[in-house]
């Protein structure tokens, strides 16, 4: 959402802005009332970052989808299966579970990066020094 705010900020009279979100995992681990009902308060802190995280991220996608004129793009592999979320975990395993991982996703949606691609080349609208389009 900063993202769009700076580039209208940039562009006043762009009339179509185009978003790229690049996110790292989305949680599979559904917090049930089962669940945390014993937690107590502080078995129920430990998971207040993630669950904030998660529910500013959803917001931010919401609310980007919904405005006129931005087209949004998320990628975020939808859940990593063989590969662990944390981000600590630099076993050399992992990483390349981590990998692979990134190259199945990048690979499905070849067709929707291309597509966005596209969109972003055309879209060069600025004259700013380094980014701006090519003069002839």
């Amino acid at each position: 959402m900063a993202a769009y705010a700076e580039a209208r900020t940039l562009y006043p009279d762009a009339t179509e802005i185009t978003v790229v979100s690049v996110g790292t995992d989305d949680r599979q681990d559904q917090i049930t009332y089962a669940a945390a009902k014993d937690w107590g308060l502080l078995g129920g802190a430990k998971q207040i970052a993630p669950v904030l995280m998660d529910s500013v991220s959803e917001a931010v996608d919401y609310e980007l989808r919904a405005l006129l004129g931005c087209t949004y793009y998320r990628l975020q592999v939808p859940h990593l299966q063989k590969a662990s979320s944390d981000m600590d975990d630099v076993d050399p395993e992992n990483l390349k579970n981590l990998q692979d991982v990134a190259e199945e996703y990048v690979s499905s949606i070849s067709d929707v990066l291309t597509k966005m691609c596209t969109e972003l080349a055309e879209g060069r609208g600025s004259n700013m020094p380094g980014i701006g389009r090519k003069l002839a």
